[in-house]
């Protein structure tokens, strides 16, 4: 009975290594087919985020390579533009210097054809013509000389120049002149007539307004007053009693030359003329900027 209790035992402890064994078997092989569907399920997500990063490089990709054409197409437009700018620019120059050039030999030939003449209207009037063609050479010659805008007249420069030649031109030397002017530039366009009414306005001071007079002053001033441009010419001579206070009402039917050519010139440039007196005469001329 003993040796049949051990045997039973010892056949019980066998199977239970048995049975251990499968157990473990069991688990090692449950734990093996976790570990590969984790893995393959790894595999599936790795794989979709390498399909992914694919189609993202492969957007970037080509959008940079979009980029880039598009870029390279800029480049070219940009240059071919450049090119044609320059090109312009050195035309609009060259028209410029050709014009100066054409004016300052037509100036020159006044100015012979006035020393042929002996004094009185016709004189007068060559001399007139002259600083009139004068006018647009000094503004032809700042559009040359200025290379950062072709277009555009440093009015500063231009009124200051203009205005020192009319009164050389009269054989004044004594006169005292004020600038007051902080608009500093203006379309060429503009800057043409509003050269012509200086002239006209800074000759009549001369003509009238400083003869016989011991300190004679001229002041021009060149603003923006919101959003009109304002032009003062004043001196300091004698009231001009041809003309209403505040008005130029009479100038529309006077015979001057010259007095026609402001009207004309403030027409061109939509604006208005005022005439005040106090200590000299004042002309205010207002245009649109």
């Amino acid at each position: 009975w003993k040796q049949a209790f051990e045997h039973l035992q010892k056949k019980n402890n066998f199977l239970d290594k048995v049975y251990l064994a499968d157990r473990n078997g069991a688990v090692s092989k449950l734990n093996i087919e976790y570990e590969t569907v984790k893995k393959d399920k790894l595999l599936v997500e790795q794989n979709k985020n390498i399909s992914l990063q694919k189609r993202f490089l492969w957007a970037v990709g080509s959008f940079l390579i979009l980029m880039l054409i598009v870029s390279y197409i800029l480049f070219k437009l940009y240059k071919k533009n450049r090119t044609i700018s320059r090109r312009n620019a050195i035309l609009l120059k060259e028209q410029n210097h050709r014009v100066k050039n054409n004016l300052q030999v037509v100036s020159s030939l006044l100015t012979l054809q006035a020393k042929l003449l002996e004094e009185g209207k016709a004189k007068e009037a060559v001399d007139e013509g002259q600083r009139r063609v004068e006018t647009m050479a000094i503004l032809h010659r700042q559009l040359y000389n200025n290379q950062a805008a072709l277009d555009k007249i440093d009015m500063e420069a231009f009124i200051v120049e203009l205005t020192e030649i009319i009164i050389e031109s009269y054989g004044l030397s004594k006169v005292e002149t004020i600038y007051e002017i902080p608009y500093k530039e203006l379309d060429a366009d503009q800057a043409v007539f509003t050269g012509l009414l200086i002239n006209e306005l800074v000759s009549n001071a001369c003509k009238y307004a400083f003869r016989d007079n011991e300190k004679p002053s001229l002041k021009i001033s060149f603003y923006q007053n919101q959003k009109n441009l304002v032009l003062k010419v004043k001196d300091n001579g004698k009231k001009k009693i041809l003309f209403k206070e505040n008005t130029l009402e009479f100038s529309r039917k006077t015979k001057s030359f010259g007095m026609q050519l402001i009207n004309m010139m403030v027409t061109q440039l939509n604006g208005n003329i005022a005439y005040q007196y106090h200590n000299g005469s004042e002309f205010i001329i207002k245009f649109l900027n």
